[in-house]
């Protein structure tokens, strides 16, 4: 794939050659891949995934113009050099536009699944059959396995540009998922869970089906509290899937724009002193992991808080040159039509050195919550979230009976603040990982 994409970059390059007066950018990303699932035991979906596509940026006089296409013949891509050069002119002068000047090589190579290729569409069946059987056997309360599904995908990307650059990759992922329904004396549960690796032989079947189908057991039999004002523990799953709405506020643009709760408090305690928070994109054998971003600068870990402490932010290029900051290698293109912007990688919270039953002990009364719903609706910029929520009632520093149906209103930047303890739990979804964290004091409500 390397060899295909130099070749097709070389004759984009070759025609932006002849316009003397420009810099470019020239960005080629090819993705293959399924999307398969059983449902109740059957084959349900099959999706097969194959594109190619480029992208340009051109850069004159200070103005900055963009284009894409998927078709590489030379009259395409010569359409779409024109549509650069020709809509430069509607684009303000901005004297941070840049593109990157780095030469030097990678410092390790990204972690990926060089067999990706290898594995045929039945093996991926018999795998979503294996899961679908480990579930079925584990537990003779579980009533149906609604779905198990394997989404599969190796994305290769080549990055030149007018400087010298030129950097190429190669990443895999494979997500797999199964929901679960599981009976006790006529009354259901549901419970869904999921698993992110680089590596196909990495996603253990038999631990995924296992902690499916324990948090809908655990869930059996639930109570709706009328309310509740006390300690909580956030397990890590729930953390986790929290932090996606958190990492925007360490974008420097959102910073600087007002839309970040963060303005003016750099090198202050934001958090509790137990609170550190990274973004790692080197980390090996995670699915955010890159050897450079999207605009092709190597990628580094980068510490933003530090014992609660606001240590620093996410740049790309130009909000680097614009704060005159360093970069911190933090661009991304969502697809390949869109435009670099900054966004996190591996964004996770350290964790601490205690497990989950040493949190749970630490309390006479509380409430563990291990499921929100509706988490993709926090505000991004003040923090404020107000989320579904299932868990287990504490009671003597021993879990007991399910809460469910009840809503916890609160803030993400003030839950931070009131941590007193921090799992040593860490778990990753997607690109986002959590600890479980002991917080002393929020309020949850009923839902009549």
């Amino acid at each position: 794939m390397q060899e295909r994409l130099n070749n097709l970059a070389q004759g984009i390059k070759e025609r932006l050659n002849k316009n003397k007066d420009i810099d470019f950018e020239i960005y080629l990303k090819s993705k293959q891949g399924t999307n398969i699932n059983l449902k109740s035991g059957k084959k349900e979906t099959y999706e097969k995934k194959d594109s190619l596509g480029f992208s340009l940026r051109i850069l004159k006089n200070e103005q900055m113009a963009f284009s894409y296409g998927t078709d590489f013949s030379n009259s395409a891509i010569d359409h779409v050099i024109k549509l650069c050069i020709d809509s430069l002119p509607h684009y303000s002068q901005d004297k941070n536009h840049a593109f990157s000047l780095e030469s030097h090589s990678y410092q390790k190579p990204v972690d990926f699944d060089s067999d990706f290729q290898k594995i045929t569409l039945d093996q991926k069946y018999d795998f979503l059959n294996q899961l679908n059987q480990e579930a079925v056997n584990s537990c003779s309360q579980v009533k149906l396995i609604t779905d198990v599904s394997l989404e599969d995908e190796q994305e290769s990307t080549l990055i030149i540009n007018s400087n010298g650059l030129d950097r190429f990759q190669t990443r895999t992922l494979y997500n797999s998922s199964v929901m679960v329904v599981v009976d006790q004396n006529q009354t259901q549960e549901i419970a869904y869970d999921s698993d992110s690796q680089v590596s196909f032989n990495k996603i253990n079947n038999t631990q995924l089906a296992k902690t499916t189908i324990e948090d809908a057991l655990e869930l059996l039999g639930g109570k709706t509290l009328a309310n509740y004002s006390g300690p909580i523990i956030l397990r890590s799953n729930v953390v986790s899937t929290l932090m996606k709405s958190l990492a925007p506020s360490f974008y420097a643009n959102n910073v600087f724009n007002h839309n970040s709760s963060f303005e003016g408090q750099l090198g202050k305690s934001i958090y509790a002193k137990q609170i550190s928070l990274v973004d790692d994109p080197t980390l090996m054998g995670r699915v955010g992991s890159t050897l450079f971003d999207d605009e092709g600068c190597l990628t580094k870990k980068t510490e933003l808080v530090d014992q609660g402490v606001l240590k620093g932010f996410l740049y790309n290029l130009y909000w680097a040159n614009r704060l005159s900051k360093e970069n911190t290698g933090h661009s991304k293109k969502n697809n390949m039509i869109s435009l670099p912007a900054i966004s996190n990688y591996n964004f996770y919270l350290e964790p601490g050195d205690q497990s989950l039953e040493d949190l749970v002990s630490e309390l006479n009364q509380g409430i563990l919550i291990t499921k929100v719903i509706g988490a993709h609706t926090a505000n991004t910029v003040s923090g404020e979230i107000s989320v579904g929520i299932q868990g287990l009632k504490i009671d003597s520093g021993k879990v007991g009976h399910a809460v469910r149906n009840m809503v916890l209103t609160d803030n993400l930047h003030r839950l931070l603040k009131d941590v007193a303890s921090v799992g040593n739990d860490q778990k990753f979804y997607g690109s986002h990982g959590g600890v479980s964290l002991l917080v002393n004091q929020s309020n949850i409500s009923g839902i009549s």
